[in-house]
């Protein structure tokens, strides 16, 4: 029996983009939300780090919502999200009342984060960090924190949806954009009553629950990397939750990078399922090594307006075994249809564009016959070109009642593996005998 080297292809642990933000008191110690209201929302957003409560133990949710806290929870969802903080945050300063030394340095550091990605802009290049937020303007910076984060605003998800009621609309601010911001919070659910109150004050269990909502929609709609799995040694799928622009030069835009000391991939192609779901990476060669699957942020286009893949990083790993090479399995011969089916032990792939023979010792009542079996491997089939099952017509081939068939392959048979090895048989098999 031959032996000879392959790889085996396993998925390593993702690396992770961004740590998660511990907060400085969890939503188990708050000692004043368990009976408010908004309680799910505050402790969902602890627990991500997003929020945080007072020394004290606290959380305050009725206190009044200032526009530093939204730059806070704000620049923590981003950063959650994968968005690094700025490097010059401490040298180079975003707003004229917000210097790079001020005291409040996570303030700072937030600031230059939702500054950079457009999140607030500042009335005259202010932030005013102390001022209180009202609900219209709440509004907005939620639509624009949410096209920063997916490439696609909340008014331009709202667009198809029939807009709800909101019985106050005339009272926000004459700005098309607040009135378009705050009718997407109610078409999305992300605001829950009919009369939005505009321009009254947020408190921070308020903005808890708005923005526990607005991500609650982010994952509902978000176009992302279910998966990435080494299906074989020279094949990385990668699965989406939706369906992705089936062009090659959207499919390319899909990574993978050769870490240090790992084979560097040769001519990959491209092949998105029939659902656009499913995208399968082939690699002329083998791939041997880690290989980083990368998806950099507005690259992967969905197939709606605006839509992109979430940034994803992952290492998958190819480990060097050895192995049999790959076996015939099993025969049956259909008596009726003169069509030979054999099973192979593994996924194969012909090499050559030419027709393949396979050149198969065929007993028949032990009695040695030997058969070419031909096989033209790219007729655009790509089951005959990859397969586990190839089906053959032995047209020629007499079988009375009681015969019985089996076979081996012969050493000069001309089909390949990916590794240039010869598919062999390493034993007789028997060929069940069927019929239509």
């Amino acid at each position: 029996m031959m032996n000879y080297k392959k790889f085996f292809a396993s998925a390593a642990t993702a690396t992770l983009v961004a740590s998660a933000i511990v907060p400085a008191v969890s939503a188990a110690t708050f000692t004043d939300v368990e009976d408010n209201t908004h309680k799910e929302a505050i402790d969902a957003l602890a627990e991500m780090g997003i929020v945080k409560g007072y020394k004290d133990g606290t959380y305050k949710p009725n206190n009044t919502l200032t526009r530093g806290n939204v730059v806070k929870m704000l620049g923590r969802w981003l950063e959650e999200q994968g968005k690094e903080i700025p490097e010059d945050w401490d040298t180079v300063q975003r707003f004229k009342d917000l210097p790079v030394d001020f005291a409040d340095e996570e303030l700072v550091k937030y600031a230059a984060l939702v500054k950079d990605h457009g999140v607030f802009l500042g009335s005259d290049n202010k932030l005013m960090h102390m001022k209180n937020m009202d609900r219209s303007q709440m509004a907005l910076t939620l639509n624009r924190v949410y096209e920063a984060m997916f490439g696609v605003s909340l008014i331009e998800l709202a667009e198809e949806i029939d807009d709800v009621t909101v019985v106050d609309m005339d009272e926000v601010y004459n700005d098309n954009n607040r009135k378009e911001a705050v009718q997407a919070l109610r078409d999305l659910g992300i605001s829950i009553v009919e009369k939005f109150r505009p321009n009254e004050t947020v408190t921070r269990g308020q903005f808890a629950s708005f923005l526990y909502r607005t991500i609650q929609v982010s994952e509902q709609d978000e176009l992302k990397v279910v998966s990435v799995n080494a299906t074989t040694a020279s094949t990385i799928e990668v699965i989406f939750n939706e369906p992705i622009n089936n062009t090659q030069e959207n499919l390319q835009q899909v990574k993978v990078i050769a870490k240090e000391d790992a084979t560097t991939p040769d001519s990959l192609t491209f092949t998105l399922s029939e659902d656009g779901k499913t995208l399968t990476i082939t690699n002329q060669t083998l791939f041997n090594g880690e290989y980083e699957v990368v998806i950099e942020p507005k690259k992967v286009k969905g197939t709606r307006e605006n839509q992109f893949v979430s940034e994803f990083k992952k290492t998958v790993k190819f480990e060097e075994i050895t192995n049999e090479a790959p076996t015939v399995i099993s025969a049956k011969f259909n008596k009726t249809t003169k069509e030979l089916e054999i099973t192979y032990s593994e996924e194969i792939k012909l090499l050559n564009d030419e027709t393949v023979i396979f050149d198969f010792e065929v007993l028949v009542n032990d009695d040695s016959l030997t058969t070419p079996i031909k096989i033209d491997a790219n007729k655009g089939d790509e089951e005959s070109e990859k397969a586990t099952k190839v089906i053959v017509k032995l047209e020629d081939l007499v079988i009375e009642a009681d015969d019985t068939i089996s076979l081996q392959l012969l050493e000069e048979s001309d089909i390949k593996d990916l590794t240039d090895k010869k598919i062999e048989v390493t034993e007789v098999i028997p060929v069940e005998m069927v019929e239509e």
